[in-house]
């Protein structure tokens, strides 16, 4: 049952559909009377024809895309004697890509595009033709599809030849485009050779200018009540539109109350404003930085701290009683007499006495150094003072 699908994808194939009221031929009368008699095909132009199901119809396969398309062609001419089939085409040709050659370089792509849209479905943006010295020579590229027409040339609805915008004229090129009429848009003769009246002001056929009893249409829109440089949808009118707005947004900003605008609007900050802004950002973030750092310092210096230990000890054993040697000289003998003096502050039996007191009998480097410099100045003393003696004793 596939095979009856005509939306599957298949290459440079057409599809011959019986009606329902004619006489069913064989494949091999229709290979030979329809395909090579009438349309004047060889078997080497053909991939193959295949027979459907329940014997519906024939599915013809071309060898090349020029055949496929030379056979829509050919149909054109001798389409009565195909009536008894329902043609369907297996092979998407509605996607084309449309060259479109302005001869004023101020049109736009935009309204190129919504000029398209009346014929054809537009399936991207226009893109600027550029030769190999990447300048542009004034084309557009687009891509588009084509609506189907079953009266149309090669089944479908082709696209006017010429585009004009306002006083503007273009060509359009597209590959497999037919030469139809520019007057009618009509297969099978030119426009000098159109025979049917056509007019000028509303750009339909039927009746001469003398004979219209229409306005003048929009050529990019087609609508009626106005003109292509007065139309809503151009380019053109919709980038002043928007200026427009912005002026009156602007101008509603300016008229507004300065509390309105300040919150409306805030003055951009020049570079200057902008680095002082970042420096001082920067100075508070060192300064709390530097803060914390001092904390978390100060706070590891009090848990290394040493904590003096109070302990209650009895009086007798608050000193100890080493003893002095005689010989040698030291504060320790000095400030013996002191700390017992010292000692003596707390009673034997006072409970506020603490363990530290012995250090009071212990002196300091710095004492021993000054008390060992005030000795030997002493002796130094005595010796000038003996020199002299004997020298007063000798000189007498």
């Amino acid at each position: 049952m596939s095979a009856l699908r005509a939306d599957a994808r298949r290459h440079h194939s057409v599809r011959f559909l019986f009606r329902l009221t004619v006489e069913k031929m064989s494949r091999m009368d229709f290979s030979r009377k329809m395909i090579q008699q009438l349309l004047g095909f060889k078997p080497d132009d053909l991939n193959c024809i295949l027979t459907l199901p329940f014997n519906k119809g024939f599915d013809v396969s071309f060898l090349t895309e020029t055949l496929w398309k030379d056979f829509w062609t050919r149909l054109e001419k001798v389409k009565k004697e195909f009536d008894m089939f329902e043609i369907v085409k297996l092979t998407d040709n509605t996607r084309k890509t449309v060259i479109v050659r302005m001869f004023n370089e101020m049109v736009s792509g935009e309204d190129i595009c919504l000029w398209l849209s009346r014929f054809c479905n537009v399936r991207g943006q226009a893109v600027k033709v550029r030769d190999i010295d990447g300048i542009w020579n004034c084309a557009w590229r687009i891509p588009i599809q084509q609506f189907e027409d079953p009266e149309g040339f090669q089944g479908l609805k082709h696209l006017p030849q010429v585009i004009v915008l306002g006083e503007n004229r273009g060509y359009i090129h597209y590959q497999g485009q037919p030469k139809l009429c520019r007057q009618c848009g009509e297969h099978g003769h030119l426009v000098e050779a159109c025979e049917k009246a056509f007019c000028r002001k509303c750009r339909e056929v039927g009746h001469t200018v003398e004979e219209c009893d229409k306005g003048r249409k929009c050529n990019l829109c087609g609508m009626e009540n106005h003109l292509f440089k007065d139309c809503p949808q151009s380019f053109a009118n919709k980038v002043k539109a928007g200026k427009g707005k912005q002026d009156d947004l602007i101008r509603r900003e300016v008229e507004a109350p300065a509390e309105e605008l300040g919150e409306l609007l805030e003055e951009p900050m020049t570079e200057e404003e902008k680095g002082a802004e970042l420096e001082k950002q920067l100075t508070e973030e060192q300064g709390e930085h530097q803060g914390q750092v001092l904390q978390i310092t100060e706070k590891e210096t009090e848990e290394q701290r040493p904590v003096i230990q109070t302990a209650k000890r009895p009086a007798e054993d608050s000193l100890p009683q080493s003893p002095i040697p005689e010989g040698k000289r030291g504060r320790d003998d000095v400030v013996s007499d002191e700390s017992l003096q010292e000692s003596r502050i707390f009673p034997s039996d006072s409970p506020n006495e603490t363990s530290f007191l012995p250090l009071l009998g212990q002196s300091s480097p710095k004492d021993n150094y000054e008390k060992t410099n005030t000795l030997q100045e002493l002796e130094q003393g005595e010796r000038v003072k003996q020199n002299t003696m004997e020298k007063d004793k000798d000189n007498g």
